[in-house]
């Protein structure tokens, strides 16, 4: 996902700006959970971001989070992306920043082993609304939830 950011680096008035273009992928853009500060380089007072860029997702989808309240920030959100027998599953707010993996198909069991999987490797972090434990056990329990979802939606 490249995120595009214009700059006016020009002294002079706009209409002789000279523009410059960089692209950077989100995982780039997102050093952590909750901040979005650009980290490949930090930004200049003059410089915007003026577009982000998604690609077109094909095949069946699905999303779920876990909030204390309706339209609180999440502890845990997780989405599946289902098209052309693979499935990648999206996970924010158990490791310090959203992580993507892929998901073995071939059966429930094979599903549900890649996302134990997923929840170990993401080493989770503790803070006053969800122990790591906690945001783990969310991932392996809603996680095969939300893959079905994605799974049905793409047949």
């Amino acid at each position: 996902m490249p995120i595009r950011r214009r700059s006016c680096r020009s002294r002079s008035p706009c209409w002789k700006a000279r523009w410059c273009c960089t692209r950077a992928a989100a995982g780039a853009f997102f050093p952590r959970a909750t901040s979005s500060r650009a980290c490949w380089r930090p930004r200049a007072p003059d410089e915007l971001i003026t577009a982000v860029r998604f690609p077109v997702a094909r095949g069946g989808a699905a999303f779920h989070e876990v909030a204390r309240r309706h339209g609180d920030f999440a502890v845990v959100a997780i989405g599946a992306l289902a098209a052309d027998g693979h499935i990648r599953v999206g996970v924010a707010g158990v490791a310090d920043r959203p992580a993507v993996a892929p998901i073995a198909t071939s059966d429930v069991s094979a599903i549900t082993d890649s996302v134990e999987r997923l929840a170990r490797e993401l080493e989770g972090y503790d803070d006053i609304h969800a122990s790591a434990r906690m945001r783990r056990d969310i991932l392996r329990r809603l996680a095969p939830l939300v893959i079905e979802e994605a799974m049905r939606c793409a047949a």
